[in-house]
């Protein structure tokens, strides 16, 4: 799991980056606004792939 860690570390230190960039440009009602849509799309796109699916091996 430590590169999960990696991962998180550099995801954190992007992502205040890009907000700030971002609220330059768009202003600080545009990055709420895109942080809101994200968090709202982020679970119906992982949905199809938290599923658990069940094999039935095939018999004849």
């Amino acid at each position: 799991i430590p590169w999960a860690w990696g991962i998180n570390g550099c995801a954190s230190v992007l992502s205040a980056i890009l907000a700030t960039l971002l609220a330059m440009h768009v202003g600080f009602s545009g990055v709420v606004m895109i942080a809101v849509f994200l968090y709202l799309v982020a679970p119906a796109l992982l949905a199809n792939r938290l599923t658990i699916r069940t094999i039935i091996p095939f018999r004849s």
